[in-house]
C-alpha cells in the first residue's frame, strides 16, 4: 500500500510537471504577440467595440450662483452612449522583445439624444481664471477688461454633441495672441472646445507605446515599455510598471483549471 502510494504521489507530480510544461509551451505558441500569432488578430483589432457611457452635470441656478455665490445645483444628466474602437497600428517589431505601435480609437453615436441642451462650466474661462491667479493685480485687471468685451461667461449651455464631440467657438480659443502679451501661454489651444475634439479616429491622444511581446518571458507580455518615447510619465510616477494585457496570474489559474480536469488517481 505504502509502494502504491509513493508511486501514485510520484506520478502526479509528474502529471503536474508535464502539465506546466505543456502549458508553458502552449501559452507561448498562443500569447506571445507576432504578426502571425493566435492572439495577435485580437490584440491588434479589438473584436468587439467598448461600450462607453457618459454622463454630464446640468446646472440649474446659473443665475443663483453668479449673482449671490450660492452653491451649484447639479442634475445628473444621461447616459449619453457610444461605442468605442481600438485599432492599433504597428510601427515596428523590435529585437528586444518589443512592439512599437500606435492605438486608434473611435467612437459611434449609439443613443441618448446628443441634441440635448446642458449648462456646464465654461472650461476655457475657468482654466484661464486659474492662471490668472498667478499674475499681477494690473495683468488681471486688463485680462478681464479683455474677457468683458469678449463676452465671456462662467457658465455655458451647449449641446451634448458639441461638448462631448463636435466641439464648439469659444472666444479664448482665438485670443492666445492677445493673453501671450501679458507672458500668458495656454499650450494646446484648438480652433474649438470639447472634451473629445479632435480625437475621434485619432491616435495623437494616446501616444506612442513600446510593449513587451512576451518574447522574453509570458510575465513580461504586455508590459509598457516606453510610452511616448520615454520611461517615465509627467503625470503618474511608479517604480515598476504593472500595466499589461493578461495578468500573471492568467497563467495559474489556467494551471489550476487543467489540474482540475484531470482525472484523479486512486
Amino acid at each position: 500500500m505504502l509502494a502504491t502510494g509513493i508511486a501514485g504521489l510520484c506520478f502526479g507530480i509528474l502529471v503536474a510537471a508535464l502539465a506546466s510544461i505543456t502549458l508553458d509551451f502552449v501559452l507561448s505558441y498562443a500569447m506571445v504577440l507576432t504578426p502571425t500569432s493566435q492572439s495577435y488578430p485580437m490584440w491588434k483589432d479589438l473584436p468587439a467595440p467598448l461600450r462607453a457611457s457618459m454622463y454630464l452635470f446640468n446646472v440649474t441656478n446659473v443665475e443663483d450662483v453668479l449673482k449671490n455665490g450660492s452653491k451649484p445645483n447639479l442634475v445628473e444628466v444621461g447616459p449619453y452612449v457610444y461605442e468605442e474602437f481600438h485599432n492599433k497600428t504597428i510601427d515596428s517589431w523590435n529585437d528586444n522583445g518589443t512592439v512599437t505601435y500606435k492605438q486608434v480609437r473611435s467612437w459611434r453615436h449609439v443613443s441618448g439624444n446628443a441634441r440635448d441642451t446642458v449648462t456646464i462650466l465654461n472650461i476655457p474661462y475657468a482654466t484661464l481664471a486659474g492662471m490668472m491667479l498667478q499674475q499681477s493685480p494690473a495683468t488681471r485687471g486688463l485680462v478681464n477688461a479683455g474677457m468683458a468685451i469678449l463676452n465671456e461667461k462662467l457658465f455655458v449651455t451647449k449641446p451634448v454633441g458639441q461638448i462631448l464631440f463636435d466641439g464648439y467657438k469659444d472666444p479664448i480659443l482665438s485670443a492666445g495672441e492677445f493673453l501671450s502679451k501679458f507672458k500668458i501661454d495656454m499650450p494646446g489651444l484648438t480652433d474649438k472646445f470639447g472634451f473629445y475634439y479632435g480625437r475621434n479616429n485619432t491616435w495623437y491622444a494616446d501616444g506612442v507605446f513600446n510593449i513587451n511581446t512576451g518574447a522574453n518571458g509570458l510575465g513580461e507580455l504586455g508590459t509598457v515599455n516606453t510610452w511616448n518615447f520615454s520611461k517615465q510619465s509627467p503625470f503618474y510616477k511608479v517604480k515598476e510598471n504593472n500595466s499589461r494585457i493578461f495578468p500573471i496570474q492568467f497563467r495559474i489559474f489556467c494551471l489550476l483549471g487543467q489540474m482540475r480536469s484531470s482525472p484523479r488517481i486512486g
